[in-house]
């Protein structure tokens, strides 16, 4: 496999292409699979991921000097810097004095010296073998005449100059390309831990005062549902109600999970207000073309509840929700059926930049306090419902001429993150988000006002008989007419 990171990640739904192709060689006693290539960024690249799986050998090089052993490092090229010189790129710093200095002893190596080093160094592990030989070198090591310590200065200084102007990409080639080290692509959110800290002490599945309207959002896995509700207020603040995982069977409609999701859908939900709510809207992944059949026959009954089957855009200026597509159902002239299930596209990338920002000024989960779109959990939610939601970062694709795009972090699962934006969308299906403040005083009153039938169980019901028809209202007398039927008595 060459340039492993450049690979396809997702194969018509089925994996990455690299665990495809190790698939394909299972049965094979003498297989070898070899992947060589450029790590891209760090904690996404797959050559990483790989390296680590390895033996992790390095090459180790002695001293020309003391003869003490060690890896050749960025860290350890130096050069002198001229105070009388302003060069536009290279600033003070002269690249033609660069030189590599031992850590041990001080020695200073020129290239020919460096070179004469490498011819007698050595491998060595620094984990223990279970079948995957890794190898790690830099350009440091080259001899070519193109890898001079010099003209890696000059390539290092170039890059530190577009980075000081706002420009990463060429920082970025260098860590790649002559380093060979995966690039720490940095990240403004908030860590898992920070987000811990700040859960509020409400219950859980109970809607706290200042929200009124309940929505879900549910991806689909193979074996499992992951589901999160959460409730909505003015200026789209919301508190998580629930995060958790049905597992079970998911392709079999109608059944298993799937009644175990709508058992937990359909239920009221108390409010501390009194009264209590529904969920009124909610958005079910149905992307993957293996279980998208199961999630179309669930929605398809429950459109009138405000269900929707929903597919991620790949288009980074898709809107959160859009207009649903044409309709999967036919009639009898094979014509889309105005009343079908129709698919929604979601704007996941609008979603993700919302909820987490791309850079320390933006970002709902930064929010603090209280107020339009603060975003609240509830103490005892699940543990791993903050890595989840941290599991991605906006960095550079190798595929999509290096556009930015959000990358989901290796060994970190993201089902809550795709649950948020889902219940995101389903709450700008029912246009919350441009509710007048009068629409949001009559929602709010509809969960205090007092029940009439409630209150009047407390109490002990009066109850007049009546024999005499002529005594009856006008209403009533005319109800019984058209009824039909004999009449002895009747109660009010």
């Amino acid at each position: 496999v060459e340039e492993p990171d450049d690979c396809n990640t997702n194969i018509d739904g089925q994996g990455d292409s690299i665990t495809l192709l190790e698939e394909r060689t299972k049965t094979f006693a003498f297989r070898k699979v070899i992947l060589g290539g450029t790590p891209t960024i760090d904690g996404i690249s797959r050559v990483q991921s790989e390296f680590k799986l390895s033996d992790q050998r390095r090459f180790w090089v002695p001293c020309p000097h003391c003869g003490e052993f060690q890896l050749l490092e960025w860290e350890n090229v130096k050069w002198d810097e001229n105070p009388d010189q302003r060069h536009e790129v290279f600033g003070q710093a002269v690249p033609s004095s660069a030189r590599y200095v031992c850590p041990h002893c001080g020695g200073i190596w020129r290239d020919s010296e460096k070179n004469r080093a490498v011819k007698r160094g050595e491998w060595r592990a620094s984990a223990p073998f279970n079948g995957v030989a890794g190898f790690y070198i830099n350009e440091i090591y080259s001899p070519f005449p193109g890898s001079t310590l010099e003209q890696m200065t000059i390539k290092y200084l170039n890059a530190k100059r577009h980075l000081d102007m706002g420009d990463d990409s060429v920082m970025r080639s260098f860590y790649n390309n002559q380093l060979g080290l995966p690039y720490r692509y940095t990240s403004d959110l908030p860590t898992a831990e920070d987000l811990a800290a700040r859960v509020e002490q409400y219950q859980e599945m109970v809607v706290p005062r200042g929200a009124c309207v309940v929505t879900a959002g549910v991806d689909v896995q193979h074996d499992r549902l992951a589901i999160i509700i959460r409730a909505w207020g003015r200026g789209e603040e919301s508190w998580l109600l629930y995060w958790g995982e049905i597992f079970g069977q998911v392709m079999i409609p109608e059944q298993g999970v799937w009644q175990d999701l709508d058992a937990l859908l359909s239920k009221p939900i108390p409010t501390e207000a009194g009264k209590p709510t529904r969920i009124r809207a909610v958005s079910i992944d149905s992307s993957d073309g293996q279980t998208s059949d199961a999630v179309y026959s669930y929605v398809r009954r429950r459109m009138g509840k405000g269900y929707m089957a929903i597919k991620g855009s790949s288009m980074d200026k898709t809107e959160i929700f859009n207009t649903p597509g044409s309709s999967l159902d036919k009639d009898r002239r094979h014509k889309a059926h105005k009343y079908g299930l129709k698919p929604y596209s979601v704007g996941v990338s609008r979603a993700k930049d919302l909820l987490l920002g791309l850079d320390a000024s933006g970002g709902r989960i930064r929010l603090t306090g209280s107020g339009p779109g603060c975003v609240h959990w509830y103490a005892g939610v699940r543990p791993d419902y903050f890595e989840q939601l941290t599991s991605e970062i906006k960095a550079p694709s190798s595929t999509r001429n290096h556009v930015k795009v959000w990358t989901k972090l290796a060994g970190v699962r993201n089902e809550a993150l795709d649950c948020e934006v889902y219940a995101l969308h389903a709450a700008r299906s029912l246009k919350i988000n441009l509710w007048s403040k009068s629409r949001w005083e009559a929602e709010e009153n509809a969960l205090v006002q007092l029940d009439i039938f409630e209150s009047e169980k407390t109490q002990e019901p009066k109850v007049q008989t009546v024999t005499d028809k002529s005594l009856l209202p006008q209403k009533r007398q005319s109800e019984h007419r058209r009824g039909g039927g004999g009449f002895s008595a009747t109660t009010w």
